[in-house]
């Protein structure tokens, strides 16, 4: 306790504010009320500033986590979203598509942003919500593409049981205030198309997609590549998804520290260290634009965020000679989340992200200096097991409260699958680069495929051992 309150100036910080972010939940506390504490305590700290005493010092470490939690509290309820009303199933929408997200069995699903909503004699506007659209209207509607329609509304109804996926929840917490279905008959097209980040990204996306089929991966590796590449698992079947999960390589479907860790990589490697001053700085200067933008195709989840600040305050310490903490990364990383997204604190990917990175940090080295071979091959994998193991401790009360199993050769299934993701991310961007020379673009999609191929049997495989989960 006394290493956290010494080394890491944020601990206390960011404790009360992950404390005030859980309980805004199912505590309220009032805007006024909030405002009126946090002025006060802080009065009171500026005072024991002013006239420092050993005697009352405990005090100032107290306020700042209250402060800290009246600030997550009154932020995370500012910041939440409210289900529209269902008392009137009909509503007229004006807005535009930001993002594809999937196909049921008869219609699109669009994530849709509704510039106004008129209902019940009563207006909505900015509102962000999921629209159901019949197949047979969708044809031509992308990213951007503005709408005007009727919609029926469906309600989101709370669980009757405690084993229920909460519906409403799950909308709140992912910044949705409504579903549809729009009515065919009566939707109306725009004719200037809406112009946003999440509108490029999601075209940006699309594009990768289709530069992917043109250069012939197959329909069964493609759901696999999204997920590995860009870490949108929308058109992945569930029996993978789950074969994924019961091994214990549900990780690498999810766009995290790992996948970025490797970009790094690639991009450190196509452009080599320099030892002058403007060499270096244009160096970190692409590194992290390379970064920044990876992260932004991809959507920028919890998991990803925390990577590329961590990678970014890495590179700028290794450019600019400056010494640097672990723990303190993680701890500055999480806050600037929780400031962005408080909403982030609820999700599965990020406490999982950070859990993993946690072990690596601090269960690693214990693991690893428990052996020492000769052999660089074996030191080699002595290392990937001891970063797999720490990994696995790290996440495993995470993994048990949220999934309720534990994958029995997550071991050998990571010593397998983790070395694979680099090839892959690697011939997915080289793919890519080399899409204006159709033959090379073929063959490097060639081995992709058959990399893709092994990775989704092997998973198959695995779950299909005997007690495997």
């Amino acid at each position: 306790m006394k290493y956290w309150l010494r080394y890491v100036p944020l601990a206390r910080m960011l404790s009360g504010l992950t404390a005030g972010i859980f309980c805004a939940w199912f505590l309220t506390i009032p805007t006024s009320i909030s405002v009126a504490a946090i002025t006060t305590l802080l009065t009171l700290n500026l005072f024991l500033l002013l006239r420092p005493s050993y005697r009352w010092g405990w005090i100032s470490g107290i306020t700042v986590v209250v402060m800290s939690f009246l600030f997550g509290n009154t932020y995370t309820h500012l910041r939440s979203t409210s289900l529209l009303p269902a008392d009137e199933p009909q509503a007229m929408v004006s807005g535009y598509a930001s993002d594809i997200t999937g196909f049921t069995g008869k219609a699109m699903k669009v994530d849709f942003i509704a510039d106004t909503i008129y209902m019940a004699h009563k207006k909505w506007y900015n509102q962000k919500g999921i629209v159901y659209i019949n197949n047979d209207a969708s044809m031509g509607i992308e990213p951007g593409t503005r709408l005007s329609f009727s919609m029926r509304l469906m309600p989101a109804k709370a669980p009757t049981n405690p084993g229920m996926f909460d519906y409403q929840r799950y909308l709140r917490l992912n910044g949705y205030s409504y579903t549809g279905f729009a009515d065919t008959a009566s939707i109306k097209r725009g004719n200037q198309p809406k112009k946003s980040i999440k509108v490029l990204t999601s075209r940006l996306k699309e594009g990768i997609m289709a530069t992917f089929i043109s250069n012939g991966i197959d329909s069964t590796g493609l759901g696999l590549l999204q997920s590995l590449f860009l870490g949108d698992k929308s058109d992945m079947d569930q029996q993978t998804k789950q074969a994924f999960m019961n091994s214990g390589t549900m990780h690498l479907l999810a766009v995290s520290g790992l996948h970025v860790g490797i970009i790094f990589l690639i991009a450190s490697a196509a452009f080599p260290q320099s030892k002058k001053r403007k060499i270096k700085s244009l160096r970190f200067i692409y590194i992290v634009l390379f970064l920044w933008f990876y992260a932004v195709v991809t959507g920028l989840s919890p998991s990803v965020l925390r990577a590329v600040i961590m990678m970014t305050v890495i590179e700028a310490g290794r450019t600019f000679t400056r010494e640097l903490s672990m723990t303190n990364l993680l701890t500055v990383s999480l806050f600037i989340i929780l400031i962005i997204n408080p909403q982030a604190v609820y999700s599965a990917g990020l406490w999982l992200s950070y859990s993993a990175v946690a072990g690596i940090v601090w269960i690693f080295p214990i693991i690893n200096n428990l052996f020492y071979f000769r052999f660089p091959f074996f030191n080699w994998l002595w290392a990937m097991t001891s970063v797999s193991v720490a990994a696995q401790i790290g996440t495993l009360p995470f993994t048990l409260f949220y999934f309720h199993t534990f994958p029995v050769y997550f071991l050998i299934n990571n010593l397998i699958m983790v070395p694979l993701l680099a090839p892959v991310l690697s011939l997915a961007i080289i793919c890519l680069i080399l899409s204006p020379l159709p033959f090379l673009a073929q063959m490097t999609a060639g081995v992709l495929n058959d990399l893709l191929r092994f990775m989704e049997n092997y998973v198959i495989f695995s779950e299909e051992m005997p007690n495997s989960f």
